[in-house]
């Protein structure tokens, strides 16, 4: 049995990961995929695959083996993880005992564009960093180095050879935002200026009987609360890659300097909207994020 499709390692799970089983010494019935992550041992098994007329099978691992990622932590980076797939071939000729091949592959959450020589796999020494590493600015420095890959660790390397300093072109306070990117490595990226808005809306009402005119006739059950935050950036071209890989994260942090540790310093945010435009006057990007932010309260009786 040949195993075409996983001969490298790395694999990036936002891409499709095709395999083609074939090379069978007879007519094969169906084949089926096990899948285990071994550092959460987590498991997802029974996947059927028919053999086509040219007794071979084909399967996009990518979906189980997605499914099988741990949730991700922007502390302590897991976006790299070990898996198990097992491959079982079943006959027609049920005297024939069954074919069995079990490998074990990193696969790391991201995935890449279509351009030049990019494959859907990384290689052991690269650096789970896109376009430019920003160090700093003005007024912050980088929490963290890049990370690459070592022999299926991740570990911490400053060595990165594309380092950028994001110039701060308003002098008022800004916002830092720390950001997945798309091969699975969390990045920086500072806004000058930023607003903030605060909106509510009313729920329902209960209607009340009132029996004297200065007593009220209805009660109100509560109100929903939106925080959002609209962040402005002006960034030259050689950091706008970073700009584009920030909106399209699954997974956006803000710091809050008045945090005391990580879970208070860092707040999860959602994007709703961006907008782009080139100023050829002043040679950078105007840039335009609108950021949801958590609401812990339930405003209701």
């Amino acid at each position: 049995m040949n195993i075409i499709g996983l001969e490298n390692n790395y694999y990036l799970t936002q891409n499709d990961i095709w395999i083609t089983v074939n090379g069978f010494t007879e007519v094969v019935s169906k084949v089926i995929l096990d899948f285990k992550n071994l550092i959460t041992n987590q498991e997802l098994n029974g996947f059927e695959c028919s053999s086509s007329p040219d007794n071979d099978c084909s399967f996009n691992i990518c979906f189980p083996i997605r499914a099988l990622m741990p949730e991700p932590n922007h502390t302590i980076n897991n976006n790299l993880q070990n898996f198990q797939v097992k491959i079982t071939a079943k006959f027609k000729n049920t005297a024939t005992p069954d074919e069995v091949v079990t490998l074990s592959k990193y696969f790391i959450r991201g995935g890449k564009d279509k351009a030049a020589v990019n494959e859907w796999y990384m290689s052991d020494g690269d650096y789970l960093a896109e376009n430019y590493w920003i160090i700093g600015g003005n007024s912050w420095v980088a929490f963290t180095q890049p990370v690459r890959i070592s022999a299926g660790t991740l570990i911490e390397d400053s060595n990165y050879p594309l380092k950028a300093i994001q110039e701060e072109r308003k002098s008022c306070e800004g916002v830092l935002i720390k950001y997945l990117n798309s091969l699975g490595g969390y990045q920086y990226f500072y806004f000058d200026r930023y607003e903030n808005k605060e909106k509510t809306k009313a729920g329902k009402s209960v209607q009340r009987i009132a029996s004297r005119l200065r007593k009220d006739n209805f009660q109100n059950i509560g109100y929903t609360e939106t925080k959002t935050i609209t962040l402005y950036s002006l960034t030259e071209k050689k950091l706008q890659v970073n700009f584009k890989e920030l909106v399209k994260s699954p997974h956006i942090f803000l710091y809050d300097e008045k945090g005391t540790d990580v879970d208070s310093q860092w707040h999860l945010v959602k994007l709703d909207d961006n907008t782009s435009s080139w100023n050829n006057y002043d040679n950078v990007f105007e840039n335009k994020a609108d950021f949801t932010l958590p609401n812990y309260r339930t405003i209701e009786l």
